[in-house]
């Protein structure tokens, strides 16, 4: 999930580099701050998977015998 923010936000950047904003001839902060303030929601989603559903999911799952699988 960490590579999915990661991929978003090259893909973010890519795409706005190649519009010839200005501020997008090379990474920094104000891009990055960019990214986060236009893709919030989405970030977050990445987020809350990365740090509550997949606990809660390995932890519900190693209480069971069945993988599942």
């Amino acid at each position: 999930m960490t590579y999915d923010i990661f991929a978003m936000y090259l893909s973010h950047y890519h795409r706005f580099h190649v519009k010839g904003h200005e501020e997008y001839k090379q990474h920094s902060l104000r891009t990055v701050n960019s990214f986060f303030c236009k893709e919030f929601q989405l970030v977050l989603h990445h987020i809350a998977l990365l740090t509550i559903l997949l606990p809660v999911t390995l932890v519900r799952e190693r209480g069971t015998t069945e993988s599942g699988c």
